[in-house]
């Protein structure tokens, strides 16, 4: 038995392997670069990283258990929840689309599934998470 691990050994059998870490940090590096336009979708995100949109799906779906475009909006949703946090604008509507959704109440909805609270609620909180 070795003592120098100290992460459990079930956790380590379900970390992806270090190449597919990798590739990960990649994709959610692209993604994050093209947040912003709200054309961004699947088959461009395939086109960027040379693979078809079918063998991204599988692979996507193998590393993080969404498909790529769920994975795409929860990448959004997390960066809109930071620009709210952070107060960075003044309206949903503007980090509805800062963050590459076309449409407010389809990313209020998204939001208040996600996190449980609607986006404007934060804005007039100033930023703060209600405790639960």
């Amino acid at each position: 038995m070795n003592k120098n691990h100290s992460i459990p050994l079930s956790t380590l059998l379900q970390l992806p392997p270090p190449a597919e870490n990798i590739w990960l940090q990649e994709l959610r590096q692209f993604i994050l670069a093209n947040l912003t336009a709200d054309e961004f979708d699947v088959p461009k995100l395939a086109n960027l990283l040379q693979m078809s949109p079918r063998s991204l799906y599988y692979k996507v779906k193998k590393l993080t258990d969404f498909s790529p475009a769920k994975y795409i909006n929860e990448l959004r949703l997390q960066k809109a929840a930071q620009l709210l946090q952070n107060q960075s604008y003044l309206t949903v509507s503007e980090v509805c689309y800062a963050v590459g959704f076309q449409k407010p109440a389809y990313f209020s909805l998204l939001f208040k599934r996600q996190f449980g609270v609607l986006p404007s609620s934060l804005l007039r909180k100033g930023g703060r998470f209600p405790i639960q």
